[in-house]
């Protein structure tokens, strides 16, 4: 049923407050994500969730359906480069902060695959 609904993210909202399982209220919006009308609001749903269930969402539905494209200054973000979408997503926040201001990106870091941490001597490749 839940291609023939349309929601508005407030109402998404509201709808995540009559589950208090953690993992109800991930399949909802998983079910309910493409359906929102008016995304550039995301984040008041966005406010439901704790960050290991963002993490999880992000996960089902994908880092570039999940990117924060209107309001990404209070997003945290943790990329694997073995996954495509997840390069194309850092590669879009390199971007948008090179429109930007680089300094919008605070404490950026590379970890290896064996755990080396790159100290980034001339910044964000």
């Amino acid at each position: 049923v839940s291609h023939q609904i349309s929601l508005t993210c407030l109402q998404l909202r509201q709808l995540l407050a009559i589950y208090p399982t953690a993992s109800a209220r991930v399949e909802l919006y998983t079910c309910f994500l493409f359906r929102v009308v008016d995304m550039w609001n995301e984040k008041i749903v966005r406010g439901r969730f704790e960050a290991d269930e963002v993490a999880q969402v992000w996960h089902r539905v994908g880092h570039m359906n999940m990117f924060p494209f209107m309001q990404p200054e209070q997003a945290r973000f943790r990329f694997d480069f073995s996954y495509y979408d997840q390069k194309l997503a850092a590669n879009t926040l390199i971007a948008l902060s090179m429109k930007e201001r680089t300094t919008n990106l605070v404490s950026p870091s590379y970890v290896h695959v064996d755990g080396y941490v790159d100290p980034l001597p001339l910044g964000i490749p």
